[in-house]
């Protein structure tokens, strides 16, 4: 028996997609109707400027919205349904964790692995069988499609001798 975590799953396969686009050239990203703005307090503005550079190149476009906000303007285009506020939110929380000395290649995977999260289909998101079924063979596209950007387990597999230990039938 194999028991998928669809969350982790998806997360690892949105990564590797980012990763493969960004390798290929600029990722696609669609201007937003409304910009949506994003307050900031001292710290977080420090943070996006020195990943200005990065966000551009995932396909985040943040214009300025008065003295203490920014707006998303652009996003990338493969995130589809993802919270674009939400988003960026994330990646300003997790940079903020990141020592200041990185360069812009090594703030590249924080800002994936964020974006990845937040546009996965969370855990208890109910899926039809097509869309479990699209997920599981985008599975053997990934490369390391055992574990999410962030380590955990994409699935657990146990076996029938497993299963039967635990119903002590063994």
């Amino acid at each position: 028996m194999v028991i998928v975590d669809q969350h982790a799953l998806h997360e690892r396969i949105l990564y590797e997609k980012l990763k493969r686009r960004l390798a290929e050239g600029k990722v696609a990203s669609q201007q937003l109707l409304v910009p949506m703005p994003i307050e900031l307090n001292n710290q977080q503005q420090g943070v996006l400027e020195r990943a200005k550079e990065v966000l551009e190149q995932v396909g985040i476009e943040l214009v300025d919205f008065g003295p203490k906000a920014i707006a998303v303007q652009s996003f990338p285009a493969m995130l589809g349904q993802a919270d674009p506020g939400a988003v960026v939110q994330d990646i300003i929380d997790r940079l903020a964790e990141v020592p200041a000395g990185m360069s812009g290649e090594q703030l590249l995977e924080p800002v994936l692995a964020s974006m990845s999260c937040k546009a996965a289909v969370k855990a208890g998101d109910e899926l039809s069988s097509e869309e479990m079924s699209q997920l599981l063979a985008d599975r053997k596209l990934a490369e390391m499609s055992s574990s999410c950007p962030h380590g955990r387990p994409t699935m657990l597999k146990m076996s029938l001798a497993e299963l039967e230990k635990q119903f002590k039938r063994i």
